[in-house]
């Protein structure tokens, strides 16, 4: 509790009486200065208690003027020892007591039997038992905010727990911006004016206090280890912290740094048994114990969704790579594994927890290698169990990437169904069904003939050979279309009444504009 200048009042046995300035009796009392000077003001800071006889003010003008001179420096209260020797004044002066009210500044009357050393002890008694007080609340927040990063949630129990210590919010965000953790979960809903702030802190990786559109105060601490920062804490509360909360989120940010970076350091030797562990995972003749044991090894539960996605990131390092990876994905999953392909240089296989933050992270990540082009394929979130099939579909993905040179990202989910067959075929197998295919129409002397037939073959195909809706979009009236494909049917030795025929048909159109474009 801080010490007022009602605290001051209150002292018994001392006969202090309040002669003026009620409204200012919760004034916070930071000191207690004793001067006779005429003008204290330059020794003094602001939030003292002043303890005067004023024996060298002697008109009522310079009273008023030294009461307003104290309360334009902040001066929590006055107060005026009187007495009946010649020196002294035998009551405090009208002209002060008026002019003390209209400013709503305490003015206490001192008896003369009351040393003014005893008002000064009992402050700083106050003082002390306050700040004991704060020690020992902040010790006992940190107790418990230090248990709490033994446990499982860490990051979320801690920023839970020092939002209900600090009577505000809290959440931890990551250096992208993204909330991983907030309590209340409103707290999630971050303020976009706050994002220059955070780059502040990013970029400086020291705190800062700022104020929201509302007037709220937050605090913006830096987390992990000096010159490298894993993340932010903000702390929003509706007025400035005091010691004690300012004590409270020094441990807090201190426990989560600690955490994330257990959590986000990736040393050479957690780097290389990640990659032997997650090659272990990916291995489809990895026996079942086996399995078992590297996935425990990792720190993978068997029911938690995992998503697998395969990475073509060429002409940058490997370490850096996967440090990259890292640092991106760890802070959002919890769980990031980089597996550099053994067969194939400048491909990796990346397990993560899947999630929505995880997924937009995947959209963004070219950015993050902004000087290399990158290509991803993502699989579909998969159980342990089932992790090697979220992995064929993310090399199925990364295939179809590959092909079309102009996409950096694609998703398992976003495959046409024959897309995802084309990604199995062997490319010198489908390019051979491709030409075997098409070639009689591939081989007509007549460019324009022959571009005329395939592009009337792929429209009649797209409309399930339905003749008035492929006549539209190719824009020719429905009998020419059928001329044309009678001709087609001819060149090809066909019969496009067979779904069999049309199938075959349209999967060679499609594996053909593949291979144009990975071409």
């Amino acid at each position: 509790m801080k010490v007022t200048v009602r605290s001051i009042l209150e002292i018994p046995d001392t006969g202090l009486v309040l002669l003026a300035g009620a409204e200012g009796l919760d004034s916070e009392v930071r000191w207690v200065h004793v001067s006779d000077v005429q003008d204290p003001t330059p020794w003094v800071q602001g939030g003292e208690f002043l303890l005067t006889t004023a024996v060298r003010l002697g008109s009522a003008k310079s009273m008023a003027e030294y009461v307003e001179k104290l309360h334009e420096h902040g001066i929590a209260g006055i107060g005026f020892g009187i007495g009946e020797e010649s020196w002294m004044h035998s009551a405090v002066p009208e002209r002060m007591r008026e002019r003390a009210d209209q400013l709503g500044m305490p003015l206490i009357e001192v008896p003369f039997d009351t040393p003014f050393i005893v008002i000064a002890e009992h402050v700083a008694a106050q003082q002390a038992a306050e700040r004991f007080r704060v020690t020992q609340l902040a010790y006992r927040a940190q107790q418990q905010l230090t248990h709490i990063a033994l446990s499982g949630d860490a990051i979320g129990g801690l920023v839970s727990r020092l939002a209900e210590l600090t009577g505000g919010w809290a959440s931890v965000v990551a250096p992208s911006g993204q909330v991983l953790e907030a309590y209340p979960a409103a707290a999630a809903l971050m303020d976009p004016a706050l994002l220059p702030d955070l780059e502040r802190v990013l970029e400086s990786g020291t705190a800062v206090s700022v104020s929201d559109r509302s007037g709220k105060h937050i605090s913006i601490h830096p987390l992990g280890a000096p010159g490298r920062v894993r993340g932010m804490l903000l702390l929003g509360q509706s007025a400035p912290p005091d010691t004690s909360e300012r004590m409270i989120a020094a441990s807090a940010a201190s426990l989560l740094s600690f955490v994330l970076e257990q959590r986000l350091s990736l040393s050479p030797q957690r780097m290389a048994a990640a990659n032997l562990l997650g090659d272990t995972l990916l291995d489809p003749d990895t026996p079942p114990e086996r399995f078992s044991h590297a996935a425990a090894g990792l720190g993978l539960s068997p029911s938690a969704p995992l998503t697998v996605a395969r990475a073509w990131i060429p002409n940058t390092p490997p370490e850096s790579v996967i440090r990259k990876l890292h640092d991106v994905f760890s802070p959002r999953s919890g769980t990031s594994i980089t597996v550099q392909d053994r067969d194939a240089p400048g491909v990796y296989s990346l397990i993560t927890t899947s999630s929505t933050e995880s997924e937009q992270e995947f959209d963004r990540l070219a950015e993050r290698f902004e000087s290399t082009a990158i290509q991803i394929g993502i699989g579909e979130p998969a159980r342990l169990s089932q992790l090697h099939l979220s992995y064929n579909q993310a090399s199925l993905a990364l295939s179809h990437a590959r092909r079309r040179n102009e996409t950096h990202i694609v998703h398992f989910r976003e495959l046409r169904y024959y897309d995802r067959i084309i990604g199995l075929a062997p490319p010198a197998a489908l390019a051979t069904f491709t030409a075997t295919a098409l070639a009689p129409l591939e081989g007509l002397e007549s460019s324009g003939q022959r571009d005329e037939l395939v592009d009337t073959l792929r429209a009649f195909l797209a409309h399930h050979g339905r003749w008035d809706p492929a006549a539209r979009q190719l824009g020719i009236h429905r009998q020419t279309l059928v001329k044309r494909i009678a001709r087609i049917e001819v060149h090809l030795g066909a019969d496009l009444d067979s779904p069999d025929i049309r199938m075959g048909l349209w999967f060679a159109l499609a594996a053909r504009d593949a291979a144009r474009v990975s071409g």
